[in-house]
């Protein structure tokens, strides 16, 4: 169930304690200071209060404060929902490493609780905080398994965000605290999860996974295929093992890989080899020989061939256009480059 905490007016809503098998996580102060005319009160996040990843706060009636976070892989969204009725604009310090900025209705910032943040919270504000976890969970139901969201989303820290659709979001996030129903944690469920993929979506640069290509593998069977593939590009590829790891059959995985991919596995491990060798040239550190040898080639030889067939020159000549002050470079020119027409 999504836990909410709703502050009303000088009255916090009481938290219940944390098992005794939580208490000892690292704790993170993020504190909300209110204005000098505000009262203020502390309330605590435990660890039990993200059971599903997520928590809302709201300030409505003038409620300021400190705020105590029992974890540190989460963020939490703090929107503007509106002016206070009946003066002028408010106009919304926020501190913490950054410069003084304004936030007003309808403007939303995004604090990382893995760094210490200060923050007012007048009326008609409404905190969403997310764990990793959630993150994580929306991020892999579009084949983003390898992202950490919390450092993909680093830019956007501190920064106003003027985000129509965030704001929307979050406004429907916010009409659910009216309700103590079960039904409002159903409805909240969904749009907490939607505000995660907006943020994603929006200020980080994830791409999810292609579709599944219809006669094509599914997307976790790629993923584990090319996984599989890159794990050692030294050893030769056994189609049988790859194609266990995703359930099917040798025939069924070939004719299945090389229509997600537009190539044969064996093709597509050709070029991360040669990507690979790409990343050791520009070290310039080792030989095209040792290079061929720790990418899976059987000698330069080999490696020149498929360097060439697919890069349209030779592994030497391309070594030396991207690091002309190689200390291999004259040692890269040799017989085994005449090849594909000569060592140049």
């Amino acid at each position: 169930m999504l836990r909410t905490l709703v502050h009303e007016g000088n009255a916090p809503s009481a938290v219940p304690p944390a098992p005794a098998s939580l208490r000892p996580t690292p704790t993170h102060d993020v504190r909300f200071g209110g204005m000098s005319h505000d009262s203020v009160r502390q309330a605590r996040i435990r660890p039990d209060d993200w059971s599903d990843g997520a928590i809302v706060l709201g300030w409505r009636d003038g409620m300021a404060g400190g705020l105590r976070v029992d974890r540190h892989d989460a963020l939490i969204l703090q929107v503007r929902l509106g002016e206070t009725e009946g003066r002028s604009p408010h106009r919304e310090v926020v501190e913490g490493g950054q410069p003084p900025m304004v936030l007003r209705a309808g403007e939303a910032i995004l604090h990382d609780l893995r760094q210490t943040c200060i923050v007012r919270t007048p009326k008609r504000t409404l905190l969403i905080g997310l764990d990793n976890r959630r993150l994580k969970r929306v991020a892999e139901d579009l084949g983003i398994l390898d992202a950490d969201p919390l450092d993909e989303l680093v830019p956007a820290y501190g920064a106003v965000l003027a985000d129509p659709a965030l704001h929307n979001l979050a406004v429907s996030v916010g009409e659910t605290l009216a309700r103590q129903d079960r039904w409002a944690d159903v409805i909240r469920r969904p749009l907490t999860r939607a505000v995660a993929a907006h943020l994603l979506g929006t200020y980080t640069s994830l791409q999810p996974a292609p579709e599944t290509v219809r006669g094509g593998l599914a997307p976790w069977q790629l993923r584990r295929a090319q996984d599989h593939i890159r794990s050692d590009l030294a050893r030769p590829i056994h189609l049988q093992t790859v194609s266990e790891s995703c359930g099917l059959s040798v025939s069924h995985f070939a004719r299945a890989f090389r229509q997600s991919t537009g190539i044969a596995p064996h093709s597509w491990l050709t070029r991360e080899r040669i990507a690979q060798a790409k990343t050791m040239m520009r070290k310039g550190d080792r030989t095209l020989a040792d290079i061929a040898l720790a990418c899976g080639f059987a000698d330069q030889s080999h490696f020149t061939r498929a360097f060439a067939k697919d890069e349209g020159t030779t592994p030497g000549r391309w070594r030396r256009r991207v690091e002309p002050d190689s200390r291999h470079a004259s040692r890269d020119r040799g017989p085994v480059e005449s090849v594909v027409g000569g060592g140049g």
